[in-house]
């Protein structure tokens, strides 16, 4: 007669990683940085690097995998964008990083009743936006269209190509490049959401996923560059 196998315990795991989970790392590391500066350039000393040569990075980050993944070991693709976006955000100024909390997309939270259809619908429409508003491709327009001519037809800045050699990378290339975007992006005021951002590369070695997080990027750059050319007309 055969044993069966003991039933699985504990909570099960997330496949993929929601942008409230996003949310909670960013908090938990800006406001690290905001009072530990030890911390912070632990954190950015880890920029461009993988997991394993961020040493410094791992006693703020490890701590907060294991809480979204428990001892489930998240592949190399997402490890590396907590690290990368948690360089990302320390670079940046703590103090003037705004939080954001996407409740409804919270698996802690409640799940909306049977009869809410009308503000479940809402609440994923304000997911979606924003997801395109605070993508990378909206900041990289956003830092191009200063120099964009009102009425512009078709209109595409200087920045365009960086974004789709970016959203073209392979995960070391990806992490590679992102660093140097960002830096710009930083200086000139028009940073991506950080939640949003590190939900989008958080399973890069996934080429489905990979390729719509492009086409989102790619979208949003276009259509906010064309939105700003039409408002100045």
């Amino acid at each position: 007669m055969t044993t069966p196998a003991p039933a699985a315990t504990g909570a099960k795991k997330p496949v993929t990683i929601s942008v409230a989970q996003a949310d909670r790392f960013i908090r938990h590391i800006v406001t690290t940085c905001r009072r530990d500066t030890a911390a912070r350039q632990a954190l950015t000393a880890g920029t461009g690097r993988p997991p394993a040569h961020a040493a410094r990075a791992h006693r703020y980050i490890v701590p907060q995998l294991h809480r979204i993944y428990g001892d489930t070991e998240p592949g190399p693709d997402t490890a590396w964008a907590f690290y990368t976006v948690a360089a990302l955000a320390a670079a940046h100024d703590p103090r003037a990083t705004q939080f954001h909390h996407d409740q409804d997309d919270d698996p802690d939270q409640d799940p909306p009743a049977d009869n809410n259809t009308e503000g479940e619908d809402a609440a994923r429409r304000a997911r979606d936006r924003r997801r395109r508003t605070g993508s990378l491709g909206a900041a990289t327009a956003g830092m191009d269209a200063p120099d964009i001519e009102p009425g512009t037809d078709n209109p595409e800045g200087r920045n365009a190509r960086t974004l789709h050699t970016l959203a073209a990378q392979d995960l070391d290339g990806l992490h590679a490049h992102l660093p140097r975007l960002l830096r710009r992006l930083d200086a000139s005021s028009t940073l991506p959401d950080w939640g949003v951002l590190l939900a989008d590369i958080a399973h890069w070695n996934r080429p489905n996923t990979r390729q719509r997080v492009a086409l989102r990027w790619a979208h949003t750059y276009y259509q906010t560059l064309s939105n700003h050319t039409r408002k100045e007309n």
